[in-house]
């Protein structure tokens, strides 16, 4: 459970960050890209379930759990296979940096998934010490 205190706090960084990403952003776009992503990850404690889960809930977040676990193991294999396609097309330069774009976009999609997998699991790891 998280306090309602560390959801305030975590609230106002969030807007700090964004308010600070939309300033750098326009002197240096790399940069205040970042940072609005840290912004927009700060406000993820908001999204947190309040109650915490009962027994009836269980394979529900078993199902959850082993959904985004597998998608970001699918996202996870199909970067490694375009990066073994890119490590062979070493005379098309156009061409590997497409192939490698599309790589990095299945690499960044896998670590998004991941941490969604573990909050799935930490619920039914607080199921498993109730019991």
């Amino acid at each position: 459970m998280i306090r309602t205190s560390i959801r305030v706090a975590s609230a106002i960084a969030g807007v700090v960050v964004l308010v600070l990403g939309l300033y750098t952003f326009r002197h240096d776009s790399r940069l205040g890209a970042a940072m609005l992503l840290g912004g927009m990850i700060l406000f993820a404690p908001l999204l947190a379930s309040r109650r915490s889960p009962s027994i009836d809930d269980e394979q529900l977040l078993a199902a959850g759990a082993n959904r985004f676990r597998i998608a970001a193991m699918i996202c996870f294999t199909l970067a490694g296979l375009t990066w073994m396609a890119v490590m062979t097309l070493r005379g098309s330069h156009e061409t590997a940096n497409s192939i490698a774009a599309l790589g990095v976009a299945w690499w960044l999609v896998g670590f998004a998934l991941t941490p969604i997998a573990a909050y799935y699991y930490s619920r039914l790891a607080m199921i498993a010490s109730d019991e």
